[in-house]
């Protein structure tokens, strides 16, 4: 039989490295025999593994809403802000009128005498 060669996009020396798990163990805790079973401490252990795991899919679903929260904030001032611009916008423009209108009537009372 013969041997394929290796495909060109594979590099065999990092897959044996990868693969070799007396080189990169893994780390494997609360490792107990086949035949012993569940211990006592089992129970507790797995308990407070699920506690800290719950715990953090709570702070990660409380920092979503926190940023969902933000967001909404900072559009919400957004709003504000833009309205805020054009009502002071539009009430300058009314006293820019206003200046005119006492202008031009300054002026006709002016001409008139």
């Amino acid at each position: 039989m013969s041997q394929t060669p290796p495909k060109p996009g594979i590099n065999l020396e990092k897959l044996q490295e990868l693969t070799d798990f007396k080189a990169n163990p893994l780390k494997v805790t609360n490792v107990g025999s086949a035949i012993s079973g569940a211990g006592s401490g089992d129970f507790h252990q797995y308990r407070k593994a699920k506690r800290r795991e719950n715990a953090r899919l709570a702070a990660m679903e409380r920092e979503e809403e926190e940023k969902k929260e933000l967001e909404a904030w900072e559009r919400a001032r957004e709003e504000r802000k833009l309205e805020e611009q054009r009502a002071t916008e539009k009430r300058a423009a009314k006293r820019k009128r206003q200046k005119e209108h006492q202008r031009m009537v300054k002026q006709a009372k002016k001409n008139t005498v």
